[in-house]
């Protein structure tokens, strides 16, 4: 029986088509070194324990301890690891829905097609 009562032809092969969209932010990760890895668990661990991010850029100054781009630590080095990594993050863990569009019915005569 086909679409609406009317009656298809045997030799006729019915499609659904339709378009899925996929979204996926996990592909390609730029690298997080071992080192911007340290620097961001040593600044949590001790922002846990209270201290303010200037005087956490004074331990890492007073213990040798460089950005990941060579510079003495100020306290905005330090908020700005904390912070670029939980953005960072929060994009590779969010969740997109599969989206479903464009849907149809495609009918293929396949007596034109076997001969």
């Amino acid at each position: 029986m086909g679409v609406g009562g009317n009656q298809i032809p045997q030799n006729t092969e019915t499609y659904l088509t339709f378009v899925l969209s996929v979204r996926a932010t996990h592909l390609w990760v730029a690298p997080y070194s071992e080192y911007q890895q340290f620097l961001f668990v040593t600044i949590n661990d001790l922002r846990e324990k209270g201290w303010n991010y200037r005087q956490i850029a004074d331990w890492l100054n007073q213990n040798d301890y460089k950005t990941p781009r060579g510079k003495m630590f100020h306290g905005s080095h330090a908020y700005s690891i904390v912070k670029k990594k939980n953005l960072r993050d929060a994009r590779l863990n969010k969740k997109y829905p599969p989206k479903l569009s464009n849907f149809a019915l495609r009918f293929v005569d396949r007596t034109l097609i076997n001969q």
